[in-house]
């Protein structure tokens, strides 16, 4: 959640620091889907879930399995009949099989697979959503943070002119006699604590 965090706040202020156009919330959502690699992890999910799929369906296709086997044996059974003409046995043998399976029936356990596989992929999908629906969440809070400051500033830049234009009234009443000398030191002060909200913003 902290990554989120930081995410957003490298977004925004990369996008508001270096140029001074003003930015849509809608420029940010798609900052965000160019940028942000939970977002592509969607097209992922669906590539892994075409791979597992494809995989499952391939148990329904025929099996081929050859086997071969070679055996030398030390001793072969001889019957010693007279003028029969039979042969002893050689002491190799040979065997080889070929074996072909195809499946017929298994209970719907491969449409069962290919749900279960599906059920997984739209869990990871909605977790991917949540994810991103958290992090516009951020951003949109982000983003009205820096609006609000935005507004306190121009505000604030107000306020200093307004206070700029009575100091310098307060100046002239000074300088003519009409005020006090001190009393230029009460918009000073108000000046002050404007430019520090201003560098606190």
């Amino acid at each position: 959640m902290k990554a989120i965090y930081l995410f957003g706040l490298f977004f925004l202020t990369t996008i508001f620091g270096y140029t001074q156009n003003t930015i849509s919330l809608n420029e940010c959502y798609e900052g965000l889907k160019t940028n942000y690699p939970l977002v592509k992890q969607r097209a992922i999910l669906e590539q892994q879930k075409e791979v597992e799929l494809s995989a499952i369906r391939a148990k329904t296709l025929p099996q081929l399995n050859l086997n071969a086997q070679a055996t030398y044996q030390s001793d072969v059974t001889e019957v010693p009949l007279p003028n029969t003409g039979i042969e002893p046995l050689n002491n190799d043998q040979y065997r080889a099989t070929l074996t072909a399976n195809q499946l017929i029936f298994n209970g719907g356990k491969i449409k069962a697979s290919q749900g279960l596989q599906n059920i997984i992929t739209d869990r990871k999908q909605q977790e991917v959503e949540v994810n991103v629906y958290q992090l516009k969440q951020r951003v949109n809070q982000l983003y009205f943070s820096i609006l609000l400051i935005d507004e306190q500033r121009t505000l604030l830049k107000i306020r200093e002119q307004q206070l700029n234009s009575k100091l310098n009234e307060v100046k002239s009443g000074i300088k003519n006699g009409v005020l006090l000398p001190t009393s230029d030191k009460v918009i000073e002060t108000e000046l002050l604590k404007i430019f520090q909200q201003n560098q606190e913003a």
